[in-house]
């Protein structure tokens, strides 16, 4: 049986690295006492699958894991054991059990949320920045930097007070930080990037449609 798993990551947690979280799950499924399938091989571990790992400082309201367990465990017991033990930091919104079909978290996600807040009153106007037929950034890749038409990946963007709301493509090479566009938008502001303190959230992934990655797939009970 597959579960899929939405959770917050706040405080200090904002600071841990991809592999720091995994093995943190680990731990947790563990002290849980989740019936887990492993998988073969002489270095048995937790079939886990991330949806779109995070960097490090940025909050999250929506984060999502894949995991197989074994049959018959309910998906709101498995919800409250892991909230149990999973201390600061860590919260498990809900879980869900994956359709028979369904696809894994990281390969279904095609969007994302974020919310920038900054930490001083400040004037940004989004509609304006969006106005010209391209928006041209240079992004990294693995191949090196390249030259990427972010106006392509912005679904939504719109300021509310000192709150930079937008919703990005996501997800292989439609992916875009929310910190280079909102980098891009100060500078033509006429502002400092570098001087402007703000704080990441993303809000939640979503899947074609828009369709909440909790939503996607799922179902409530078997």
């Amino acid at each position: 049986m597959r579960v899929r798993i939405k959770f917050t990551r706040n405080g200090f947690v904002k600071y841990l690295g991809h592999l720091d979280i995994m093995r943190t799950f680990q731990r947790c499924f563990n002290r849980a006492q989740i019936r887990m399938i492993y998988s073969e091989g002489f270095n048995p571990h937790q079939k886990l699958q991330f949806a779109l790992p995070l960097g490090v400082g940025v909050l999250s309201r929506g984060e999502y894991l894949d995991a197989e367990v074994e049959d018959g465990q309910d998906p709101s017991g498995i919800r409250e054991s892991l909230n149990r033990v999973s201390g600061d930091g860590f919260e498990i919104l809900d879980v869900r059990i994956l359709e028979e079909q369904a696809g894994n978290a990281m390969a279904s996600v095609r969007f994302a949320s974020y919310e920038i807040e900054f930490k001083t009153p400040i004037s940004l106007d989004p509609v304006r920045y969006l106005e010209p037929e391209q928006i041209l950034l240079q992004k990294k890749t693995k191949t090196g930097i390249r030259e990427v038409d972010v106006k392509q990946l912005i679904r939504k963007m719109e300021m509310n007070g000192r709150i930079l709301s937008m919703t990005l493509g996501s997800g292989g090479e439609n992916s875009i930080k929310p910190e280079l566009i909102a980098a891009d938008l100060l500078r033509q502001s006429g502002l400092s990037a570098e001087a402007t303190e703000m704080e990441v959230t993303r809000c939640d992934l979503y899947a074609e449609g828009m369709i909440p990655l909790i939503e996607y797939q799922t179902k409530t009970h078997e």
